[in-house]
């Protein structure tokens, strides 16, 4: 009888360890944790706190004072470095504002690379062929969707930044149209919905904006600022103090599984402030394996296929060790033509700054080969930080007897 427990107690013991061993290793590819970038302090919110680049920043307002959707309110204003711009109210109460640095902005939208920002304004936003009555005011540049052409900055001819719903003709009538630079394409590509006081679509977001039949218009735009290293976001007695540089600082890179099998999907996590252009939308990048930490692949891949970044380009967003990812053997481990392949990373949601090789299914962009060969490595890196995988296979026995 004491043996005969003993079996049973060592049988329940041996299930047990590998059970649980099973869900250590299965809950974590699962179930990826979306962690919000975004800073609040009192009613004024701003999506992150480390800005690189070309990356967006979004301010937010959550006034209760001004909160109402269904009467009109004077337009309520929070200043970036001393300066005040004028918000735009959603249809959920809160208010909105988008900046972005002006220097590097200017570079990249002429750029084939898909960061497209819109068109710059430089004598104001409007939608009544007008140079007075101004959603945005003349002494700022904004960029928006509206159609290039001589006269843009300035004058109030059709679809340019005086009338900003127009169009010639009835090239904007229907959704779809692409007679116009497009910037929810590729950044703003959920900007918040407008409240509509009146009811009549003329006083939009409380700024007058409008939006014609294909929803081109006046909104969203994207304030263009000389951005300093450090910047104060202010709204009345809260602020928030935003620094612009290298984000090398912020980075990370992990494995789920640092030991697979072969054909084992690899779930790559990386973390970047700089990554995270658009904060609205979850952002979506492409790298390469087999690229190199002088000579990187790195695609920005919101708006679908476009050129990798160059050298001078990853200078422009601000890059020194982040932007990169990379291996430094592939051989017998992943993927045979990861050379051809780029490798997709996903932002965990939108404004994380948490980008993931796997999606929620745990289905991967790259996975080991078959048959791999035991104890291979390969190291990934990113932004200065390194983490290796090394295949691993275990043969295990196990002997009962009577004693």
């Amino acid at each position: 009888m004491k043996n005969e427990i003993g079996r049973k107690l060592t049988s329940l013991t041996i299930m047990a360890i590998m059970f649980a061993g099973g869900m250590t290793l299965a809950i974590p590819s699962f179930m990826p944790e979306v962690i919000a970038a975004e800073t609040t302090s009192g009613l004024l919110t701003v999506s992150t706190t480390t800005l690189q680049g070309v990356a967006i920043l979004e301010i937010v307002v959550n006034d209760p004072d001004v909160s109402a959707t269904d009467v009109d309110i004077a337009a309520i204003s929070a200043s970036v470095g001393g300066t005040s711009y004028d918000l735009t109210q959603g249809t959920n109460g809160k208010w909105y504002l988008y900046v972005v640095d002006a220097s590097q902005a200017a570079l990249f939208d002429a750029d084939p690379n898909g960061f497209e920002f819109g068109v710059l304004c430089s004598s104001g936003l409007s939608t009544e062929e007008s140079t007075t009555d101004l959603i945005v005011s003349s002494s700022t540049n904004v960029y928006v969707a509206v159609i290039t052409g001589a006269g843009v900055g300035s004058t109030a001819d059709n679809g340019t930044c005086l009338d900003a719903d127009g169009m010639h003709g009835v090239l904007d009538d229907t959704a779809g149209t692409t007679s116009r630079q497009d910037l929810t394409a590729a950044v703003l590509q959920n900007a918040p919905s407008l409240s509509n006081p009146d009811g009549d679509e003329a006083n939009q977001g409380q700024r007058a904006h409008k939006l014609n039949a294909s929803g081109y218009g006046s909104w969203p735009y994207i304030v263009s600022v000389n951005l300093n290293d450090d910047n104060v976001v202010e709204y009345g007695s809260d602020a928030i103090s935003v620094t612009y540089g290298n984000t090398d600082s912020e980075t990370s890179i992990s494995l789920t599984n640092r030991n697979p099998g072969d054909r084992a999907e690899v779930h790559l996590t990386i973390t970047d402030p700089a990554l995270n252009i658009d904060p609205t939308t979850a952002d979506i990048w492409k790298f390469s394996l087999a690229s190199t930490a002088s000579s990187p692949v790195a695609i920005f891949a919101n708006n679908g296929t476009n050129s990798s970044l160059d050298a001078q380009e990853m200078g422009q967003h601000g890059c020194i060790d982040n932007c990169r990812l990379y291996s430094n053997s592939q051989t017998g481990i992943i993927a045979a033509d990861y050379a051809l392949t780029l490798t997709t990373v996903t932002e965990s949601g939108a404004n994380t700054g948490v980008f993931e090789s796997f999606d929620t299914t745990g289905s991967a962009s790259f996975t080991t080969i078959p048959e791999a060969a035991a104890d291979g490595q390969i190291i990934y890196s990113y932004g200065g930080n390194s983490v290796d995988q090394i295949i691993t296979y275990n043969d295990a026995e196990i002997t009962f007897d009577a004693g």
